[in-house]
């Protein structure tokens, strides 16, 4: 069939709106529409550095996937939410494109929008990473200044480390903790008791050998632990108020 003229090409994309997908035996059918809110919106600017990206629909989706320019994640569904986690922090000032395909019964949406990071200039600002090998990344705007190998608090109960946006405070040289007989070297507050801080350190301030053994690995009581060396950089180096982004 042939259309001419405008008209033509407008009656050609309402015909391509409903044209059915065969995935796998089953029918889907691209419904314009069903897709109520995302967050971010579209165009939107100074997004955090770490958030999850989330796609609302009108009904419960049974499957999704989500593919972001340059970022690793993960995505589940949550009755009408499908939700993106992002495996690293975003870039400052940086334009990501998201695309999502979205499964409603035999609907199917397909989904693209844009966000924009915050831009921090030159300043410092830190990301913890406690996924798999635990890792300190001091960056200056966008560039790594520095990569540190860590250890964060056990997952799953009382020493977990918390997740969040949170900003450096004070410091100290030292500090010991009865409860746990343990102590440590060069702590930078993170956010309440939970501390960047050197290798953990028993009643006479020696190094506890199996404790730096475990260094890279989930073993602290929430803290993050580093090495002397990387300790007393953080605390000679990181600015009071520096972001710190603590995620896995």
């Amino acid at each position: 069939m042939k259309f001419k003229g405008k008209w033509g090409f407008t009656v050609v994309l309402a015909i391509a709106a409903v044209i059915s997908l065969f995935w796998k035996g089953a029918v889907y059918v691209f419904t314009p529409g069903s897709i109520v809110e995302t967050v971010p919106a579209h165009g939107s600017v100074d997004i955090p550095l770490y958030s999850e990206i989330i796609i609302y629909a009108k009904d419960r989706v049974e499957r999704a996937s989500v593919m972001i320019t340059g970022m690793p994640g993960e995505t589940r569904v949550e009755e009408t939410a499908v939700i993106f986690k992002p495996r690293r922090v975003f870039m400052p000032d940086t334009w990501y494109d998201v695309k999502a395909q979205i499964y409603t019964g035999r609907n199917k949406e397909v989904v693209n929008f844009s966000f924009k990071t915050a831009d921090l200039g030159d300043e410092m600002w830190i990301e913890i990473d406690l996924s798999d090998m635990n890792r300190v990344i001091v960056y200056k705007g966008k560039k790594i200044v520095r990569v540190m190998l860590a250890s964060g608090g056990i997952p799953g109960g009382e020493y977990e480390t918390p997740k969040g946006i949170f900003a450096a405070g004070d410091r100290g040289e030292s500090f010991f903790t009865p409860r746990f007989g343990q102590g440590g070297l060069y702590w930078v507050r993170v956010y309440e008791s939970y501390f960047l801080h050197s290798m953990p350190r028993d009643e006479e301030g020696n190094i506890i050998p199996e404790e730096l053994e475990k260094l890279g690995t989930h073993a602290s009581h929430g803290c993050i632990r580093l090495l002397d060396e990387d300790a007393i950089w953080v605390y000679d180096n990181v600015p009071r108020g520096s972001m710190i982004i603590v995620h896995d």
